[in-house]
């Protein structure tokens, strides 16, 4: 399989603005986190306990500056996760009509994970949100493990169109 060369500048320009949003996600992230990085965005999903989760929690409502900055790693997150989704489904539904047989179903299976991956992303930093503004608590951190590995996965299954 050839891959065209706006195969590559899409997912090449996909990643690269990623790399944007992330910075932003990371200044944000030091806004919250003041000096302390124990208690940084992902330390809640990464918690091993309620307790943890529950101090991370505390520590984050301790004034409006950090609420404020949980608010904008959610929204930034949004714009993250359409990036990375949209550029590897992308890469992989062009994979997927170019390939037959085995390599097919490979990229098919890649198309779910990464719809599975930012669907699980979503749905964690809506109950995030929702427990830290409204105090809604639906402990969803267990999926991170699965978010993690749907979405490497599919990266995983992206990175081998460009090998036959």
């Amino acid at each position: 399989m050839t891959l065209p060369v706006s195969f590559i500048y899409i997912l090449i320009t996909g990643f690269a603005m990623m790399l944007i949003v992330f910075g932003l996600i990371a200044k944000q992230n030091a806004i919250l986190v003041k000096g302390d990085k124990r208690f940084g965005y992902v330390a809640y999903n990464h918690s091993r306990s309620s307790s943890e989760a529950d101090a991370v929690m505390a520590f984050w409502q301790q004034d409006d500056v950090r609420v404020n900055a949980v608010r904008n790693i959610v929204y930034l997150d949004y714009v993250l996760m359409a990036l990375y989704g949209l550029t590897i489904l992308y890469g992989l539904v062009m994979a997927y009509s170019n390939s037959t047989g085995i390599r097919k179903v490979m990229f098919g299976t890649g198309i779910i994970l990464i719809i599975a991956g930012v669907v699980i992303d979503a749905i964690q930093d809506y109950a995030i949100y929702q427990h830290l503004a409204r105090g809604k608590h639906t402990d969803v951190r267990y999926l991170t493990t699965f978010k993690f590995s749907f979405i490497v996965g599919a990266f995983i299954i992206l990175l081998s169109s460009f090998f036959k």
